[in-house]
């Protein structure tokens, strides 16, 4: 997994610092995939105003993302829950485009 902390959440001292450790998290969820991820992080805030974080993880084909406030960053369980979600969402996104491709080759390869 490669991750990209944008530089307004490193200069927000908790914000950073809880960002890391979800990323922590999100790494342990994942594991060793062949799948290649990419982890971006971002800052975002709430209708509300409140501070807290977008992630987005991709692949060469798709893209999931979920925001979190400041609060759930906080929350070791809460967020290995929704990560586990989230990388199955990714996974579940991917599994329907390679399905989709296979699809078309033995369309094609069919109607030879």
């Amino acid at each position: 997994m490669t991750t990209n902390i944008t530089e307004t959440i490193k200069t927000s001292p908790d914000l950073a610092s809880s960002v890391e450790q979800a990323d922590k998290i999100l790494a342990s969820v994942i594991g060793n995939s062949i799948v290649s991820v990419r982890a971006d992080w971002i800052e975002e805030r709430d209708t509300r105003n409140r501070l807290g974080a977008k992630l987005t993880l991709s692949d060469p084909s798709s893209s999931v993302s979920a925001i979190f406030s400041a609060d759930e960053l906080k929350n070791p369980d809460r967020l290995e829950r929704r990560f586990i979600r989230l990388w199955g969402d990714l996974l579940q996104e991917i599994s329907h485009k390679q399905s989709a491709k296979l699809r078309q080759v033995v369309a094609e390869l069919e109607g030879d």
